[in-house]
């Protein structure tokens, strides 16, 4: 439970716009309650960040993202295909093969490749 919130705004950033993260602590421990949000700048960065970050790890912990309930998302965020299923086939195989290191390289790789030909 000791992901900084800085190492969350980078992780996210790779998705889009991060406008805010806040980690939820312990008011009497000041300890992580092993739960955060992250503020996008659209709803479209929300979307992907939940398509593309759900259960991959972090920090040697796997993720569960999505929509938080007061976000006016609603269901349209969460299709029954994707409820409660967990990492895809795929992402336990990256998860398995890479490190998180070598995961974000290629996300910025992708990035890259993406802003550079966006006819491809």
């Amino acid at each position: 439970y000791d992901t900084p919130d800085e190492l969350l705004k980078l992780v996210f950033s790779e998705i889009g716009r991060v406008m805010h993260v806040r980690m939820v602590t312990d008011k009497n421990t000041g300890k992580s309650k092993g739960y955060g949000f992250v503020e996008f700048s659209s709803n479209a960065e929300v979307l992907a960040a939940i398509d593309l970050m759900d259960g991959r790890f972090v920090a040697g912990r796997e993720m569960r993202v999505k929509h938080a309930h007061n976000s006016g998302l609603g269901d349209a965020v969460d299709p029954p295909r994707k409820q409660n299923m967990g990492a895809s086939p795929i992402q336990k195989a990256v998860n398995a093969n890479f490190s998180d290191g070598e995961v974000y390289e290629m996300m910025l790789w992708s990035k890259r490749m993406t802003e550079e030909n966006p006819e491809v």
